[in-house]
């Protein structure tokens, strides 16, 4: 029957009350204790007379670094809880704790030790599975990873839940595998699991490859100590993927090479990654001497390379830049000639074009090397040896006096091509009339009259002299000589007239003056003295 307004009223009222004095019954502290049973790969908890509710359990490795949390909620007052994936013969510590709902936690009784130790494992608790080349898989129940790693092996890793993957040591890469568990027990005593070796168990990406920096290039292939019956074959190739062998290899280039791991027979069981590489190769030019004439100068060196020493004579497309250049007087220098020497003519450069006496030349040499550029230079200086001096310049003979000859030149001081900077000067035929000065300035005095001489003037630097410039001079007369001599001849022809005229007017009146004559004597005879 429906109830009627009255009944409903009734049971609201009933609903309440019950409620009310649930509300106004004190909440009762949780209960919480547990204790810890082995079970096959791992701990049970095992909760005793315990509050229904969420609780938290945290797990660690005694003296490691292993810890868990775990969550779980319990429904009754006797909830099991399984903690699997441990470790073999391992001790734990373990705490449980009552999470409440208003977020406090409570920390639960354990009635046994708080640490625990987990039993060993059997052989048949490790099961081989199958992976990826190059690696070892096993599954279990258990946390094998240290057990694994205390086989030395690398590279363990969770491969999925429960299982692992790892390899071989990488010495012992072609060698069968040996793995050694502690038995049941946890005693000294171990149980071994054996594998033998499949080629398989290579992986060509673990092979050590190490680059060539050097030429000949070489690639090492280390492969592991235990792969007896194993080589590495290499195919490279350059420009244009044309093949190539490692020997005949240049630098500054990019090569490819791909091995292939070979067993005795020939046969190609595995294709290593490929290496590439560019072999950058220095070159200094070491030990830059230098020799010279007055009239060239030659270069030899050594050509040094860390990288490639070794094939130095093979390339042809290394060279050199030979050059140099002249010191000027105000301290820089004239570019004088340049030249490229290529490979393998040698390391020699010899300059003779333009290259003068007893002149300072700088001198570089730096390697070149096609698609690479230019290399440090090696510089040094060079002075020439001494060679014959320039003739003297603007010879000048003058003769000021009538038995006097002088003379003046000049030469710039570079072009005396030695150490030394003399002018000499002497007449052609005269014995003791040379003459030396730092100077072009000669006088040349009490010269015969109305003669024509050579003159002779050179320049001497220590070592050489120069050609002559040859002059002719002329002297003149002795003017007093000739007006004394003038004078004489003046009056001897005057008296010569006189005479002449005298004894002509004596011829044609000879009788007259005969006779004037007498008269003249007798008139001018003295008279007669008286005794």
């Amino acid at each position: 029957m429906p109830l009627d307004m009255a009944g409903l009223c009734g049971v609201i009222l009933l609903i309440w009350a019950v409620n009310a004095l649930v509300a106004a019954e004190p909440e009762t502290e949780p209960k919480c204790s547990y204790r810890v049973e082995n079970v096959k790969f791992g701990l049970k908890i095992k909760m005793i007379d315990s509050t229904p509710g969420d609780y938290i359990i945290y797990v660690a490795e005694v003296g490691g670094p292993f810890e868990r949390k775990g969550l779980f909620s319990s429904t009754s007052k006797n909830s099991n809880y399984d903690i699997k994936l441990l470790k073999p013969c391992t001790e734990y510590e373990l705490n449980v704790t009552f999470s409440g709902s208003n977020g406090t936690e409570i920390s639960c009784n354990k009635t046994e030790n708080k640490t625990t130790k987990t039993t060993g494992m059997t052989k048949e608790e490790i099961k081989s599975v199958f992976c990826s080349p190059g690696y070892f898989c096993y599954r279990s129940d258990w946390n094998i990873s240290k057990l694994l790693s205390e086989n030395n092996k690398v590279s363990i890793e969770d491969f999925d839940n429960g299982s692992y993957r790892f390899k071989h040591a990488y010495d012992d890469m072609c060698s069968d595998l040996v793995l050694k568990f502690p038995t049941e027990n946890c005693s000294n005593a171990t149980f071994t699991i054996s594998e033998n070796f499949n080629v398989d168990f290579i992986n060509p990406n673990d092979i050590n490859q190490i680059k060539p920096d050097k030429l000949p290039a070489k690639i090492n292939a280390t492969l592991p100590s235990s792969c007896k019956d194993l080589s590495v074959e290499y195919k490279c190739s350059g420009i244009n993927s044309d093949s190539v062998e490692l020997s005949d290899m240049k630098p500054f280039t990019d090569y490819s090479c791909t091995g292939d791991i070979k067993m005795n027979n020939g046969s190609i069981i595995r294709t290593l990654p490929p290496v590439q590489f560019n072999i950058d190769c220095d070159f200094t030019v070491n030990n830059l001497k230098t020799s010279s004439t007055n009239t060239s100068i030659e270069l030899n060196w050594e050509t040094m390379s860390d990288n490639c020493q070794n094939v130095l004579n093979k390339l042809d497309d290394l060279s050199y830049h030979c050059s140099c250049q002249q010191e000027k007087g105000d301290g820089g220098y004239f570019t004088m000639e340049q030249r490229i020497i290529t490979r393998p003519k040698g390391t020699t450069c010899v300059f003779t074009r333009g290259i003068k006496p007893f002149r300072v030349y700088r001198c570089e040499v730096h390697s070149s090397y096609i698609g690479r550029g230019d290399f440090r230079e090696t510089r040094v200086e060079e002075k020439t040896k001494s060679g014959i001096p320039k003739q003297p310049h603007n010879v000048d003979v003058t003769v000021p006096v009538n038995n006097k000859i002088e003379v003046t030149c000049s030469l710039n001081d570079m072009d005396f091509n030695g150490p030394d900077r003399t002018f000499s000067a002497q007449l052609q035929g005269v014995t003791g009339s040379r003459k030396n000065s730092k100077t072009c300035q000669f006088k040349f005095e009490d010269l015969s009259y109305l003669t024509t001489y050579t003159v002779e003037v050179f320049t001497f630097n220590g070592h050489f002299t120069s050609l002559p410039v040859q002059k002719h001079a002329d002297t003149k007369y002795n003017s007093k000589a000739l007006i004394g001599s003038l004078v004489f001849s003046i009056i001897f022809i005057i008296l010569c007239a006189a005479f002449f005229i005298r004894k002509r007017g004596k011829s044609r009146n000879v009788n007259e003056g005969q006779e004037r004559f007498s008269t003249v004597i007798y008139a001018n005879m003295p008279p007669p003295q008286t005794q």
